[in-house]
């Protein structure tokens, strides 16, 4: 993890000297995983917030939605379960809105000959499409689960 967040820091440092919002906000969003998997929730926050604010000027749905993702287990974290729901129910109509697995096309696409691979992908696209269609608060929960069970297995 060290060497990650040493090398996102860097790359961070470089964007913002280019000016480069859009790589600025996809940058944040990784560092604050990375605090966010630390324990460092409050910093956390700030990160995912930073990248928030950006991803809006930007017009990026799909990341916005990302971040929120973010922001929304930072509250589940925090054991505030009301903001938590409300940010995640967000987080889903952004991610839904921008074209839901969309995003996931682009590794279904360019994966090599091995159609086990290609299947795999393929079904968890389609999954992922299909859990923004759930229910808000069934949508949320399932996402607070993921993220207990992403801290878990990432614990440092």
């Amino acid at each position: 993890m060290g060497q990650a967040n040493a090398h996102y820091t860097r790359s961070l440092e470089i964007f913002r000297q280019i000016g480069d919002y859009t790589f600025i906000a996809w940058t944040l969003l990784p560092l604050a995983n990375i605090s966010l998997i630390s324990g460092e929730i409050d910093q956390a926050t700030g990160l995912y917030q930073e990248s928030l604010l950006l991803m809006g000027e930007i017009g990026d749905r799909h990341g916005m939605g990302a971040v929120l993702l973010g922001l929304g287990v930072a509250a589940h974290f925090r054991e505030d379960e009301a903001a938590a729901e409300r940010i995640l129910t967000e987080a889903q109509t952004h991610l839904r809105e921008a074209g839901g697995g969309q995003g996931l096309s682009w590794p279904v696409s360019s994966v090599l000959v091995d159609t086990r691979s290609h299947d795999l992908l393929l079904e968890a696209t389609t999954r992922y499409e299909a859990s923004l269609n759930l229910p808000p608060a069934d949508w949320a929960n399932m996402v607070c689960s993921d993220g207990e069970a992403w801290l878990a297995r990432t614990k440092i």
